[in-house]
């Protein structure tokens, strides 16, 4: 009875000492003399994943957490408890990384308790195991060892699902998620936010799908699907203000602002960047603070600010550079330069365009490392697969093998069978059977080796292809960060010139300066085209079953500024509605075609657009007629060609490489691309989509 009331009051007091931290001694003390009741190592256990929550906001924490974890272990490792003392060793190391930033020590803690885990294949550790390799994989992740993270995340699924430990399982596959967003395969990043998206609305966790809803609008932003980024954005947003997730809250606020301000709304932008800041000011978030200051003050780019705004910006950009946060410097340097420029100061905007230009060729030499590092990791993955799939083949190839010399060995015994039974006068007939059979034996093992060898050259062969095809495609990342640098200076070096010599120089000269610049926007722009061109033939094929309704509808959504800004009307007639094709190369062809259609429309003409598909035995088609301005027959050939422009830079924008990658991809697509044109009537484009294409097996969802 007396340890039963012992029990019942050390429960009592722990749920006090959640509620008030200055009980935290006496409940040590407490739990000290308790240490003969069974029930004292699950409160340890409580208590320590308490105080870890509670120290990313009370410092003061640290030491008990500290205190905790040691005593923790020292009491498992006497009493030989494995699992105790992997649970111990995990919410230290969680404490380290979460709350203290140090994940290299976090590491080190944590890959002790994996070699526990791995050295005793007979314990039953339970959910503490898949969150071990969660928090391996988490620190692999943030220090950008991804193939690391990955093998740890599949190791975590591969626990959580046999232990239907559903929260983990959404945790690994939002983490994996922002693993296939940082190396640029977006549409898996997605499925995977959206699975885990699924699983917590069953759990009814609204705190994690705060998190996949903030990273599923950051897709959409980054693929200029702005309406329904700002849905999901405002999804997550409403969660966390249900929850009470200051944090969250204040960064999904300023990433609204920064939509609304790609999508040049000003206005918009500024009342969220405002809230975002009084968010940031209430909970005392001081990057959040100062990006949202810099980012209200650069709305008003162009105007002149006062000394104690340009005091704050000045604060921005040292805490930006304090923290390591290169969208802060960024933006404070870009502001200071606008402002000192404004207030006539132009030595100290001259120095901070210089400073803003050493960032910004220090961050494009990261992010093209970090781009080529990511093409080498895409390029391991895909061999692996392709040879995962030659062995797959090769296998497949020797048991069809196998399975033949079975079945003719079992037939040439029944004939020898029956023969002997028969007559004994047949024998030497059908053993010359047998000899032959043998020798046909002989043969296809014969040719079998030179299959296998045929085989492993066309291995190589296709290893060759796929590095020439990376290193091709490295080379043109190179060249293009090194073109651009130069670029982004003159650009910004004439705009200076023109607005400090706006009233020294003549027409003529001020002209010679827009000529300049104009040229390095069509540099820019060609730049990028190119880039697209070259990634149109070596990117592989994401061959999947693609709804033609689905993708016309998300085209149109994309375009809708320029749709309604030309009071363009699209009529869409499909007697196909489905095709196997690239998902994200076929949007990008019929978003083309659309594009140009309203980019050479008829001047005081409505601007009509018409969409039908239908197919035959061997191909589907996709066909796009519009009345614009048309095609003259003497250059209907030469559209399709690399750097083909038919009307000049000043009238129409454009590289000349775009109908030349659509071209380039329906090739891909073992298919065509042509035009009917008649410079009286508009143009007709249609695609076609060869149907021997094999789509991919779709993903299962969770």
């Amino acid at each position: 009875m007396g340890k039963l009331l012992s029990i019942l009051f050390l429960f009592s007091y722990t749920t006090l000492a959640q509620c008030q931290s200055n009980k935290l001694d006496s409940l040590r003390k407490l739990i000290a003399t308790s240490e003969n009741l069974d029930s004292t190592r699950q409160h340890k256990l409580d208590l320590l994943s308490y105080l870890v929550n509670e120290g990313r906001t009370n410092r003061s924490y640290q030491d008990s957490i500290y205190h905790y974890y040691k005593e923790g272990v020292q009491s498992s490792v006497s009493k030989k408890n494995l699992v105790d003392e992997v649970c111990y060793i995990y919410w230290y190391a969680y404490n380290l990384t979460i709350n203290e930033n140090n994940v290299a020590q976090s590491n080190e803690i944590i890959d002790k308790a994996k070699q526990i885990i791995v050295s005793n294949p007979d314990v039953n550790f339970g959910k503490i195991e898949g969150k071990v390799y969660l928090l391996l994989g988490y620190n692999n992740r943030i220090s950008g060892l991804y193939k690391e993270a990955f093998d740890h995340y599949n190791l975590c699924l591969e626990v959580s699902y046999n232990l239907k430990d559903s929260m983990t399982i959404s945790k690994a596959l939002l983490n994996i998620g922002i693993i296939h967003n940082n190396i640029g395969n977006n549409d898996l990043a997605r499925d995977y936010y959206e699975k885990s998206i699924t699983i917590d609305k069953a759990l009814g966790n609204k705190g994690l799908m705060v998190y996949g809803y903030n990273n599923v609008a950051y897709i959409d932003q980054q693929n200029k699907n702005y309406k329904k980024a700002e849905e999901n954005y405002q999804k997550g947003y409403d969660l966390a203000e249900e929850l009470n997730m200051s944090d969250l809250k204040t960064t999904i606020l300023i990433n609204l602002g920064t939509l609304h301000r790609e999508m040049d709304e000003p206005e918009k932008a500024r009342v969220y960047f405002d809230q975002g800041y009084k968010s940031a000011v209430a909970n005392s978030h001081d990057l959040d603070m100062a990006l949202a200051f810099v980012n209200i003050e650069s709305i008003d780019k162009n105007s002149r600010k006062n000394a104690n705004t340009i005091k704050k910006i000045e604060e921005a950009l040292s805490l930006a550079q304090e923290k390591g946060d290169a969208t802060l410097e960024r933006e404070s340097l870009s502001l200071l330069t606008s402002v000192h420029y404004n207030n006539q100061n132009h030595k100290k905007a001259y120095d901070y365009l210089t400073r803003l230009n050493t960032l910004n060729e220090s961050l494009s030499q990261n992010e093209l490392k970090k781009e080529i590092e990511m093409a080498q990791y895409r390029a391991d993955l895909e061999i692996v697969e392709k040879e995962k799939e030659m062995k797959k083949e090769q296998n497949e190839v020797i048991l069809k093998e196998s399975l033949l010399h079975s079945q003719n060995i079992r037939k040439l015994l029944l004939i020898s069978i029956i023969a002997l039974s028969l007559l004994l006068a047949l024998l030497f007939f059908n053993f010359s059977k047998v000899i032959k059979a043998m020798k046909d034996i002989e043969l296809k093992n014969r040719q079998l080796l030179e299959t296998e060898k045929s085989l492993a050259k066309n291995n190589k062969d296709l290893k060759k292809y796929i590095d020439l095809n990376i290193q091709l495609e490295q080379f043109a990342h190179i060249a293009s960060h090194d073109i651009k640098s130069p670029l982004r200076t003159i650009g910004s070096f004439v705009g200076l010139l023109k607005k400090s010599s706006k009233d020294k120089l003549d027409t003529k000269e001020t002209e010679y300066l827009d000529l300049i610049e104009t040229g390095a926007v069509r540099l820019n722009v060609l730049i990028d085209d190119l880039l697209d061109y070259t990634k149109a033939n070596s990117k592989k094929l994401k061959l999947t079953d693609v709804n033609l309704k689905l993708l016309i509808e998300a085209v149109r959504s994309d375009l809708e500024y320029n749709i309604n800004k030309n009071n363009a009307k699209i009529d869409v007639d499909l007697h196909t509605k489905w095709v196997i094709a690239d998902k994200t190369m076929i949007k990008q062809v019929v978003q083309n075609l659309i594009d140009n259609a309203l980019k050479f429309r008829r001047q005081n003409t409505p601007c009509v657009i018409t969409i039908k598909s239908w197919e035959d035995e061997e191909y589907s088609y996709v066909a796009v007629k519009d009345n614009g301005i048309g095609i003259s027959d003497k250059y209907k050939e030469q559209i399709f060609e690399k750097f083909a422009k038919l009307n000049s830079n000043d009238k129409y924008e454009g590289s000349g490489l775009g109908l030349s990658i659509c071209n380039q991809i329906i090739n891909r697509h073992e298919g065509t691309l042509e035009v009917s044109s008649n410079p009286d009537y508009g143009s007709t484009f249609t695609l076609s989509i060869s149907k021997s294409l094999s789509a991919q097996p779709k993903l299962q969802t969770t």
